[in-house]
């Protein structure tokens, strides 16, 4: 159960997979979790310049720049963001190169989601 705390997080949303977008974004809505969705690391780093988010989750392979890329720079602008790597690969090394980061493996279920996102706020 999520906590009344936790309903106020916002999330940015970086996934280019129409499908995958549309059900994470409105699971994570359905929990009370403001979602801001992008398809692009440009466009998830240009919506981190005009509003402050409490968790990054973001596919590692994006069509502009990689979702580590764009952990990085997110860092950059904000070191506190908590950050959700979403893969389909089985070792993804170069996203476990980021600090208080966690990966999960394609297809993950929502309560993964939600214990992740609970680790990045909860635990931290």
């Amino acid at each position: 159960m999520i906590t009344p705390s936790e309903r106020a997080l916002s999330i940015l949303l970086c996934e280019d997979e129409p499908l995958i977008m549309m059900h994470v974004s409105e699971f994570l809505k359905s929990r009370g979790f403001s979602v801001t969705e992008t398809v692009k690391a440009s466009e998830a780093l240009a919506e981190m310049a005009m509003a402050k988010f409490d968790i990054i989750v973001a596919d590692i392979e994006l069509p502009d720049i990689s979702g580590v890329e764009l952990a990085k720079s997110a860092r950059a602008i904000d070191p506190d963001i908590g950050i959700i790597f979403a893969t389909g690969h089985l070792d993804p090394q170069n996203a476990r190169q980021i600090p208080a980061s966690l990966v999960l493996s394609k297809p993950f279920g929502e309560k993964q989601l939600l214990r992740a996102i609970r680790k990045l706020t909860v635990d931290s």
